[in-house]
Protein backbone atom coordinates (compact mmCIF):
# COMPACT_ATOMS: atom_id res chain seq x y z
CA UNK A 1 0.00 0.00 0.00
CA UNK A 2 1.27 3.55 -0.84
CA UNK A 3 1.08 6.24 1.77
CA UNK A 4 -1.81 8.11 0.20
CA UNK A 5 -3.85 5.02 0.80
CA UNK A 6 -2.91 3.99 4.84
CA UNK A 7 -3.81 7.53 6.14
CA UNK A 8 -6.36 7.24 9.33
CA UNK A 9 -9.72 7.68 9.34
CA UNK A 10 -9.67 10.88 11.43
CA UNK A 11 -7.54 12.71 8.38
CA UNK A 12 -9.02 14.84 5.74
CA UNK A 13 -9.21 13.39 2.02
CA UNK A 14 -8.67 15.84 -0.64
CA UNK A 15 -9.54 15.13 -4.18
CA UNK A 16 -9.59 17.89 -6.80
CA UNK A 17 -12.37 17.52 -9.52
CA UNK A 18 -11.25 19.15 -12.45
CA UNK A 19 -13.54 18.99 -15.54
CA UNK A 20 -15.34 15.57 -14.23
CA UNK A 21 -11.96 14.21 -13.99
CA UNK A 22 -11.11 12.82 -9.88
CA UNK A 23 -7.53 13.27 -8.98
CA UNK A 24 -5.79 12.59 -5.73
CA UNK A 25 -3.85 15.45 -4.70
CA UNK A 26 -1.81 16.54 -1.41
CA UNK A 27 -0.91 20.01 -2.76
CA UNK A 28 -2.39 22.94 -1.47
CA UNK A 29 -5.38 23.87 -2.88
CA UNK A 30 -5.95 27.87 -3.75
CA UNK A 31 -10.13 28.38 -4.50
CA UNK A 32 -11.09 30.60 -6.78
CA UNK A 33 -14.64 31.36 -8.92
CA UNK A 34 -15.44 27.91 -11.07
CA UNK A 35 -15.65 29.42 -14.60
CA UNK A 36 -12.06 31.20 -13.91
CA UNK A 37 -10.48 28.74 -11.84
CA UNK A 38 -12.14 25.24 -12.70
CA UNK A 39 -11.31 23.07 -9.48
CA UNK A 40 -13.34 22.29 -6.75
CA UNK A 41 -12.56 20.41 -3.36
CA UNK A 42 -14.46 17.67 -2.21
CA UNK A 43 -13.64 16.41 1.74
CA UNK A 44 -14.16 13.16 3.17
CA UNK A 45 -13.21 12.18 7.23
CA UNK A 46 -13.71 13.90 10.15
CA UNK A 47 -14.03 17.44 8.94
CA UNK A 48 -16.03 17.12 6.19
CA UNK A 49 -17.00 20.61 5.77
CA UNK A 50 -13.59 21.77 5.76
CA UNK A 51 -12.38 25.32 6.66
CA UNK A 52 -13.26 28.24 5.07
CA UNK A 53 -10.00 28.32 3.46
CA UNK A 54 -10.52 25.25 2.38
CA UNK A 55 -13.94 25.57 0.36
CA UNK A 56 -14.46 27.24 -2.74
CA UNK A 57 -16.16 30.61 -2.02
CA UNK A 58 -18.41 32.26 -4.69
CA UNK A 59 -21.43 34.40 -4.13
CA UNK A 60 -25.03 33.43 -5.23
CA UNK A 61 -25.26 36.45 -7.74
CA UNK A 62 -22.07 35.31 -9.47
CA UNK A 63 -23.26 31.46 -9.88
CA UNK A 64 -27.22 32.55 -10.84
CA UNK A 65 -24.99 35.01 -13.53
CA UNK A 66 -22.84 31.66 -14.59
CA UNK A 67 -26.16 29.70 -14.76
CA UNK A 68 -28.16 32.56 -16.95
CA UNK A 69 -24.91 32.47 -19.13
CA UNK A 70 -24.87 28.40 -19.87
CA UNK A 71 -28.74 28.12 -19.61
CA UNK A 72 -29.18 30.78 -22.28
CA UNK A 73 -26.24 28.74 -24.20
CA UNK A 74 -28.00 25.93 -24.47
CA UNK A 75 -31.45 27.30 -25.16
CA UNK A 76 -29.87 28.80 -28.41
CA UNK A 77 -28.34 25.13 -28.91
CA UNK A 78 -31.66 23.65 -28.57
CA UNK A 79 -33.32 26.04 -30.89
CA UNK A 80 -31.07 25.42 -33.64
CA UNK A 81 -31.29 22.12 -33.26
CA UNK A 82 -35.52 21.85 -33.99
CA UNK A 83 -35.86 24.97 -35.63
CA UNK A 84 -34.22 23.65 -39.37
CA UNK A 85 -37.17 21.13 -39.10
CA UNK A 86 -39.71 24.32 -40.09
CA UNK A 87 -37.95 25.39 -42.35
CA UNK A 88 -36.71 22.10 -44.45
CA UNK A 89 -39.45 22.87 -47.34
CA UNK A 90 -38.40 26.10 -47.91
CA UNK A 91 -34.60 25.43 -48.19
CA UNK A 92 -35.38 22.35 -50.45
CA UNK A 93 -37.19 25.07 -52.90
CA UNK A 94 -34.81 27.88 -51.92
CA UNK A 95 -31.84 25.80 -53.03
CA UNK A 96 -33.61 23.59 -55.49
CA UNK A 97 -32.39 20.14 -53.97
CA UNK A 98 -34.50 16.67 -53.12
CA UNK A 99 -35.55 16.06 -49.96
CA UNK A 100 -33.21 13.41 -49.08
CA UNK A 101 -29.75 16.26 -49.45
CA UNK A 102 -32.04 18.04 -47.53
CA UNK A 103 -32.54 15.79 -45.39
CA UNK A 104 -28.81 15.97 -44.56
CA UNK A 105 -28.91 18.91 -42.68
CA UNK A 106 -30.99 17.59 -39.72
CA UNK A 107 -28.63 14.25 -40.39
CA UNK A 108 -24.92 15.99 -40.18
CA UNK A 109 -26.34 18.33 -37.15
CA UNK A 110 -27.20 15.11 -35.01
CA UNK A 111 -24.41 13.14 -36.20
CA UNK A 112 -21.27 15.76 -35.49
CA UNK A 113 -23.35 16.75 -32.39
CA UNK A 114 -23.41 13.15 -31.11
CA UNK A 115 -19.58 13.47 -32.04
CA UNK A 116 -18.90 16.39 -30.14
CA UNK A 117 -20.39 15.38 -27.44
CA UNK A 118 -18.53 11.87 -26.85
CA UNK A 119 -15.43 13.88 -26.87
CA UNK A 120 -16.42 16.34 -24.55
CA UNK A 121 -14.62 14.41 -21.58
CA UNK A 122 -11.64 14.84 -23.65
CA UNK A 123 -11.81 18.24 -24.21
CA UNK A 124 -13.20 18.83 -20.90
CA UNK A 125 -10.09 17.77 -19.32
CA UNK A 126 -7.29 19.34 -21.69
CA UNK A 127 -9.33 22.79 -21.99
CA UNK A 128 -10.70 24.97 -19.71
CA UNK A 129 -14.21 25.42 -19.12
CA UNK A 130 -14.31 29.36 -19.94
CA UNK A 131 -12.07 28.52 -23.71
CA UNK A 132 -14.60 25.72 -23.91
CA UNK A 133 -17.78 27.92 -23.57
CA UNK A 134 -16.33 30.91 -25.98
CA UNK A 135 -15.23 28.45 -28.54
CA UNK A 136 -18.67 26.60 -28.59
CA UNK A 137 -20.54 30.06 -28.82
CA UNK A 138 -18.44 31.34 -31.60
CA UNK A 139 -19.12 28.05 -33.29
CA UNK A 140 -22.81 29.31 -32.97
CA UNK A 141 -22.48 32.18 -33.90
CA UNK A 142 -20.06 31.95 -36.80
CA UNK A 143 -22.31 28.87 -38.25
CA UNK A 144 -25.31 31.36 -38.05
CA UNK A 145 -23.98 33.67 -39.76
CA UNK A 146 -22.71 31.52 -42.39
CA UNK A 147 -26.11 29.90 -42.87
CA UNK A 148 -27.59 33.29 -42.63
CA UNK A 149 -25.64 34.53 -46.05
CA UNK A 150 -25.05 31.33 -47.96
CA UNK A 151 -25.44 31.80 -51.33
CA UNK A 152 -26.16 27.91 -52.11
CA UNK A 153 -26.58 24.46 -50.16
CA UNK A 154 -22.81 23.37 -50.76
CA UNK A 155 -22.06 26.35 -48.26
CA UNK A 156 -25.12 26.06 -46.08
CA UNK A 157 -24.06 21.97 -45.34
CA UNK A 158 -20.76 23.17 -43.33
CA UNK A 159 -22.36 26.25 -41.93
CA UNK A 160 -24.88 24.06 -39.90
CA UNK A 161 -22.00 21.44 -39.14
CA UNK A 162 -20.23 24.37 -37.70
CA UNK A 163 -23.03 24.91 -35.16
CA UNK A 164 -23.54 21.50 -34.85
CA UNK A 165 -20.26 21.36 -33.22
CA UNK A 166 -20.92 24.74 -30.84
CA UNK A 167 -23.71 22.66 -29.98
CA UNK A 168 -22.15 19.05 -28.99
CA UNK A 169 -19.61 21.07 -26.72
CA UNK A 170 -22.54 23.56 -24.88
CA UNK A 171 -25.08 20.66 -23.96
CA UNK A 172 -22.40 18.89 -21.99
CA UNK A 173 -20.69 21.31 -20.75
CA UNK A 174 -23.74 23.35 -19.14
CA UNK A 175 -24.78 19.86 -17.14
CA UNK A 176 -20.96 20.19 -16.05
CA UNK A 177 -21.75 23.73 -15.04
CA UNK A 178 -24.74 22.88 -13.06
CA UNK A 179 -23.57 20.04 -11.36
CA UNK A 180 -20.27 21.93 -10.18
CA UNK A 181 -22.19 24.80 -9.15
CA UNK A 182 -24.46 22.95 -7.40
CA UNK A 183 -21.91 20.82 -5.07
CA UNK A 184 -20.08 24.19 -4.16
CA UNK A 185 -23.28 25.61 -2.75
CA UNK A 186 -24.25 21.93 -1.01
Amino acid sequence: RDSSTSRGLGDVYKRQVVYGVWRKSRAHFRPGPFLWGDAFVVLRGRNFMGTKSQKQTQSPSTASAILVVMYVAAFVAAFNENIINVALHDIMAAFSVSATTAQWLVSGYMIVTSIFTAIMAFLSGRFSTRKLLFFACGCLVAGEALCLVAPSFSVLLPSRILQAAGSGILFPLMMNVVLSLSLIHI
